[in-house]
């Protein structure tokens, strides 16, 4: 897959458990989530653009990805964990969003705070879009 030589926001790249990749990144408009299908890749609009973003896939292979507005307010989170993907907005406390990670008990995102400290949003397992 070859992205395009213009993008000035995030690429995020994870693995599932069988190494197929998954890709988001974002352009001035949109974020984009890419899939490997085979030998195809399936590309699809995902949302508004994104200056942040971030993913991770749970041991499940349910994508969990984070994403935030250039200014790194309105952070979001989605998943697919019921087969669609399902969009819920997580808050604004950030300024920024660095990492995600997913346990059998929640989904994390860490994102850098207004005042230098460090914040971690935890999306519990019932409470996860899609449960």
């Amino acid at each position: 897959m070859v992205l395009p030589e213009d993008l000035a926001h995030p690429v995020v790249v994870t693995a599932d458990s069988t190494d197929s990749p998954h890709i988001f990144y974002s352009d001035d408009e949109k974020t984009y989530y890419a899939e490997k299908s085979g030998e195809n890749w399936d590309i699809a609009e995902f949302g508004d653009a994104s200056g942040f973003l971030t993913a991770t896939i749970g041991s499940d292979d349910a994508v969990h990805v984070f994403g935030a507005a250039k200014d790194g307010n309105d952070v979001w989170y989605a998943t697919d964990l019921s087969g669609t993907w399902v969009t819920r907005d997580v808050g604004d406390r950030c300024e920024g969003i660095s990492s995600a990670r997913a346990t059998a008990e929640a989904v994390y995102v860490t994102c850098d705070g207004y005042k230098g400290e460090v914040n971690v949003i935890a999306i519990p397992f019932d409470q996860r879009a899609g449960n």
